[in-house]
């Protein structure tokens, strides 16, 4: 690539400074820094009028731009558009456009070539691989170019403002992945689901469930009221429009909906969730859930199968059974019912009167058998009462009359059936029961935090206050129900009871963080230990549990897991402007360099520049490679011996090798251990490169070697090694006494890590060889 370099002295007396040149920041002072007498362009002062105005223009602007001059297109461009150069700058500037961006040229040309001819040209998002920081990397950009001409009107060459787009197009595809992964999500769940955009609730989005439910027709752009007339009346458009304004979530279960022109009823578990923008206003809706009509139907009967169960289970073994005539007042009653009434049984047979009957029911219980038998015969229907008999042995016994009246077409109480049930043994049950429920729930209450008992069906068995604080209902309102029955959230209880279906099923005790909602709605997580609860057989019968608020030990986690992270990005970015600065800083001595007459002053601005590429590379390595404050030793020597041998490698008579022996990849050395190692060998380098093999000597091999290696007194260390097979050293060499600047940096930075460090002859007797001993301490020392 033509560059232009600085001259032996200032490039212009200010006074004849063209005035587009005065201004500009880094660009414009890089400008005015450059000889342009022998360039194709010539000296600024000569530019043509409009080449003056565009550059003048472009320096002042903010915005990416330059301007292609001249039949080879000379680059001249703004600082903005310099950090899209990347390490290209400052080099490209005055460069020949098709050189500066070899790499995208065949893309490019075209555009440049259809611009040239006086067409203007705007591409948007147009993908490029640039090589512009070491490496190639995709990029896209948005860029238009426009003809510039001279004062004959030719075309003499183009202008362009662009802007680098990489970020939004690799946001837009995150976007669009996203939305494709919700989409296919949506559509593989097995509930139903739709998506409303705001105010009027139109359908963006339906799955095949959705379409599966309600019928096949017209979704997408259409509003609710459009697709779903039928609904007008059913409060769902009153629901959704609460929904949007309120910004809050609706949950409800079973909810009766009719669809389609016969308006046939259906049960659907139903979730109206709002979705908020980036503002925080609600953009839509999300409508999901389940058609559970079949389900609602199947539990309807599971109940009424559950109430004739319970009822059997409560009711024991059946003692007697009796008809009661009612029109003639005449019961016919088993031998059985008639030793527990103490009656004859013969007469039990033929007919007893009603007061016949009750003459032993306990005088205590008389009152309200008698409303209860009146009730039952007003009303007609099932009956069941329980009281107490005195049988024909004496003595007092607890039964249940269980039966059912039959009444005429005009409500006459025509006949009555029952049986009876013996409630003896299962009362001294009951009152054992709730005598040892008393004594448990005394002691529950008396436990802090929440603890409670459930059975086999998930249904509350007791709980104690701290329960019904976290419920946030009394404890009425859900003992004997399950979560899913008084939970407002039918996904945190499914969620819940899922787990104790898990502990109850396996018969081990768990310890689970369980997310819930405390009575005003805000989230909390709860630390559960959960166990199997067994009767006297072993047999899991339900399961006992108590739970702690770890709600704010969650939050202190999540901000130190956040504050971990918000340190590394920091650290990412110090160390990648680190590198830029240290990159401008020795872009800045290499100008200088140029400059300076004296060759020992270049000399010295040149090992500067190359000391401070050294670190600039180092820090580069930091933020690339995500250990921040930390770099891996043999990946740094390797890497320094090969950028050192593309610098100083000259004519190929110097090889130079890297042997790590026994040293694995992967040992982490601090960065302010690793910047004095990477200067220390960066100088051992450099001068074995430069002064072991003169020129009219033939050449050899550099070899820089890291082994693990103790001293003296067995502590151990890390060796690094290098040697040639050159010229060697001179006699009685001390570099704590050589005046040289490089040997005065080496032994500097070798007592700063506090190092051993030695030279003496090669191994074969030839050459030189430097010794450089870091204790294991420094290595890993904070």
């Amino acid at each position: 690539m033509t560059r232009l370099t600085p001259p032996p002295m200032p490039a212009m007396d200010p006074a004849a400074m063209p005035a587009c040149l005065r201004h500009g920041g880094q660009a414009g002072a890089l400008l005015r820094m450059l000889d342009w007498t022998d360039s194709p362009l010539g000296a600024p002062a000569t530019w043509p009028p409009p080449l003056r105005t565009t550059v003048g223009l472009v320096l002042e602007a903010r915005f990416p731009m330059f301007v292609a001059w001249g039949p080879e297109l000379r680059l001249l461009y703004n600082d903005a558009y310099a950090e899209l150069l990347g390490d290209k700058h400052p080099g490209a500037l005055g460069g020949r456009f098709q050189e500066v961006w070899a790499e995208i040229w065949p893309a490019l040309r075209p555009l440049v070539e259809a611009t040239l001819a006086g067409e203007a040209v705007y591409q948007e998002n147009l993908p490029l691989t640039l090589h512009r920081r070491g490496f190639d990397e995709q990029a896209w950009f948005t860029f238009s170019y426009s003809p510039l001409r001279d004062e004959a009107g030719a075309v003499a060459g183009l202008f362009c403002t662009c802007s680098e787009t990489t970020g939004q197009v690799l946001a837009s595809r995150r976007v669009e992945e996203e939305r494709t992964r919700q989409r296919r999500l949506l559509q593989q769940m097995p509930g139903f689901a739709a998506y409303l955009a705001r105010p009027e609730h139109r359908f963006e989005y339906v799955n095949d469930a959705y379409v599966a439910l309600v019928g096949r027709r017209e979704f997408l752009g259409r509003t609710v009221r459009e697709v779903f007339p039928e609904l007008a009346g059913q409060g769902f458009y009153e629901l959704l429009d609460r929904v949007y304004i309120r910004g809050e979530r609706y949950v409800a279960r079973a909810v009766p909906v009719r669809l389609g022109d016969d308006a046939v009823e259906r049960r659907i578990d139903l979730l109206y969730e709002p979705v908020f923008d980036e503002t925080g206003q609600v953009a839509g809706i999300f409508a999901g859930g389940y058609d559970v009509t079949e389900q609602a139907r199947a539990e309807a009967a599971l109940r009424t199968a559950a109430e004739r169960v319970q009822l059997a289970l409560d009711a024991g073994a059946i003692i007697g059974t009796w008809v009661w005539d009612l029109p003639a007042d005449a019961f016919t009653v088993d031998e059985r019912f008639a030793f527990f009434f103490g009656l004859d049984p013969a007469l039990g047979q033929s007919g007893l009167r009603l007061e016949q009957v009750i003459a032993s029911v306990h005088p205590d219980d008389l009152p309200g058998l008698r409303a209860a038998i009146a009730a039952v015969l007003a009303r007609g229907g099932a009956y069941s009462h329980e009281y107490r008999v005195r049988g024909r042995d004496g003595t007092w016994r607890w039964i249940e009359a269980n039966g059912r009246v039959d009444l005429a077409a005009d409500g006459t109480p025509l006949r009555f059936p029952g049986v009876l049930l013996d409630t003896e043994g299962r009362r001294a049950l009951e009152a054992e029961r709730d005598r040892a429920a008393a004594l448990l729930r005394s002691f529950i209450e008396a436990v802090p935090g929440v603890v409670y008992a459930k059975d086999h069906e998930g249904r509350m068995l007791l709980a104690n206050q701290g329960t019904a604080a976290l419920i946030g209902q009394p404890a009425e309102a859900f003992l004997g129900r399950t979560d899913a029955e008084f939970l407002a959230d039918p996904a945190q209880a499914e969620a819940i009871m899922a787990t104790d279906r898990r502990i109850m099923d396996n018969g081990l005790t768990e310890r689970v963080e369980e997310t819930v909602s405390l009575p005003d709605g805000t989230p909390a997580v709860w630390l559960s230990t959960k166990a199997p609860f067994r009767d006297a057989a072993g047999r899991v019968v339900g399961l006992i549990g108590t739970s702690i608020d770890i709600t704010d030990r969650k939050r202190a986690e999540a901000a130190l897991h956040e504050a971990l992270e918000v340190k590394e990005l920091l650290l990412a970015e110090m160390n990648h402007r680190v590198k830029n600065s240290l990159q401008l800083v020795s872009s800045l001595l290499t100008l200088q360099a140029a400059r300076a007459q004296a060759e020992e002053t270049r000399a010295a601005l040149d090992e500067a520049r190359g000391r401070i590429s050294v670190v600039a590379r180092l820090h580069q390595r930091l933020y690339r490679s995500g250990l921040y404050d930390a770099v891996d030793l043999v990946t740094l020597l390797r890497d320094l011996c090969a950028d050192t041998a593309t610098a100083l490698g000259g004519d190929g008579r110097i090889g130079l090798v890297f042997r790590p022996d026994g040293v694995e990849a992967g040992l982490p050395l601090p960065i302010d251990r690793a910047v004095p190692v990477a200067l220390i060998v960066s100088e051992l380098l450099t001068n074995a490169l430069k002064y072991a093999y003169p020129e009219e000597a033939p050449g050899g091999l550099v070899r820089v070697s890291l082994r693990r290696a103790p001293d003296d007194s067995g502590q151990g260390g890390l060796l690094v090694t290098v040697e040639d097979d050159g010229a060697g050293l001179p006699e009685g060499f001390d570099p704590a006494a050589s005046r040289g600047l490089g040997m005065r940096v080496v032994t500097t930075l070798a007592r700063q890590l506090r190092a051993s460090f030695s030279v003496g002859p090669g191994a074969d007797g030839r050459g030189s060889a430097f010794w450089f001993w870091l204790p294991d301490r420094e290595v890993s020392a904070p």
